[in-house]
């Protein structure tokens, strides 16, 4: 478990790094793109390597999704914190309750679907498409903000 974080944190780290000082001209709906297409990769490798757990190279399989994993969180929010900079101050704070409601729900959902006797490899294929839904929901919330920018009011 310890090397599974440790490569989360790592490569997580690393992707913020790289999303300030590489990805600054790349538009924000091309970023989440590469967060989905990531997010997707990590889902899948790990529920290939929970298929397949009887092959030892499968933990490889699951290291390297792990990686994906932590890249695709870390870069995601560094990404989305980013795209809030066209809306006010109080977004920031609005959109950390829903981050924050988010690890609520995930691990309500976990522990629901155990006791449910959902196995490991059916929640990862079912939440993959669930990236989708994310994606676009993304590109629906930037058309808005290009439709109707947010302009900072002056005080008198």
């Amino acid at each position: 478990m310890g090397l599974f974080l440790f490569f989360m944190i790592l490569f997580g780290a690393s992707s913020r790094l790289v999303n300030g000082a590489c990805c600054v001209n790349i538009k924000h709906t091309t970023r989440v793109g590469f967060v989905a297409i990531f997010t997707i990769i990590s889902f899948s490798g790990i529920a290939v390597a929970c298929f397949n757990s009887d092959i030892s190279w499968m933990f490889g399989v699951a290291i390297v999704a792990s990686i994906f994993a932590g890249i695709s969180q870390s870069f995601g929010e560094a990404v989305f914190l980013g795209f809030l900079k066209g809306y006010p101050g109080g977004m920031v704070g609005d959109v950390s309750t829903g981050t924050g409601f988010a690890g609520i729900f995930a691990t309500t959902t976990l522990l629901v679907s155990k006791a449910l006797n959902v196995s490991n490899q059916a929640l990862f294929i079912i939440e993959a498409p669930t990236i989708l839904i994310y994606y676009f929901a993304f590109k629906w919330l930037d058309v808005q903000k290009r439709k109707y920018p947010y302009v900072e009011e002056k005080p008198n």
